[in-house]
């Protein structure tokens, strides 16, 4: 009968369990992790719009600690997972999303101010005649987005999708052969929106009509600009002084914040 502790080529029985143990330990967290690397590869880039999953932050959330200093890590945390998953988002949405998540059944100013705060610290924002969007980065400002179609369980109406994104389905439903009434009647039922009102036409015919001339935000014209950062929630119109760089440009139809 073999003894506790005793050693042979391949030490003690008990070191090589242990060792048996982590490396099957090892294998399994090694194998989730590619999963999830794949599971997050396949829902972004299936065309798909998919909302973000905040479950495994939800037992951190902390409404009384919302404007505490030391909560703000946590809430640059869900907003950029946020933001990982469903940017460019406008901002109300976002600054919706986060209050929901905390128990707010409204948007005040201060929460509108602490979301903003901190998506022009960490990321990024452009503005339109419609509103505001937020970006993960800078950056992505300047790249095609393709358009994420609608879901049973995410849907965005035509004010809620950023015009670069509008200009991907505008390319797509040109290239089917679409013109006029016809293609802003298409790009209107990928979208989902069965009713159109005056905003929402111009908006896709503004989109066609990026897309027809081959025009496309830069970098340099979406560029910070300015002393504060003004947003559109409630209906009215609210203000978060935020510093930031004011390079020398001119004079642009959308502008990065």
């Amino acid at each position: 009968m073999p003894l506790a502790g005793v050693t042979g080529p391949g030490g003690s029985v008990q070191s090589r369990d242990k060792r048996n143990a982590a490396a099957l330990e090892a294998q399994a967290t090694e194998s989730a992790q590619e999963e999830a690397k794949q599971e997050e590869s396949q829902s972004e880039g299936d065309g798909y719009l998919h909302e973000a999953d905040l479950t495994d932050l939800m037992a951190s959330v902390d409404p009384e600690a919302f404007y505490a200093p030391s909560y703000e890590p946590f809430l640059v945390s869900m907003i950029a997972k946020i933001l990982q998953a469903e940017a460019p988002i406008r901002d109300e949405t976002l600054i919706r999303k986060v209050a929901r998540a905390h128990g707010f059944q409204r948007s005040g100013n201060r929460i509108v101010e602490k979301v903003t705060s901190i998506v022009l610290q960490e990321h990024a924002a452009t503005s339109e005649e419609i509103g505001s969007f937020f970006w993960k980065n800078k950056a992505d400002i300047a790249l095609p987005v393709p358009f994420r179609k609608p879901t049973e369980n995410a849907s965005r109406s035509i004010p809620e999708i950023a015009i670069q994104e509008l200009a991907s389905l505008a390319r797509a439903t040109l290239a089917q052969g679409k013109q006029g009434e016809a293609a802003v009647a298409a790009m209107s039922r990928v979208i989902g929106s069965a009713k159109l009102n005056s905003t929402h036409r111009e908006r896709l015919e503004q989109a066609l009509q990026m897309a027809e001339s081959g025009l496309a935000p830069s970098l340099e014209s979406m560029a910070v600009h300015g002393t504060s950062f003004k947003t559109r929630y409630n209906g009215g119109w609210n203000h978060a002084a935020i510093r930031y760089e004011q390079p020398n440009i001119g004079q642009r139809t959308n502008s990065c914040l």
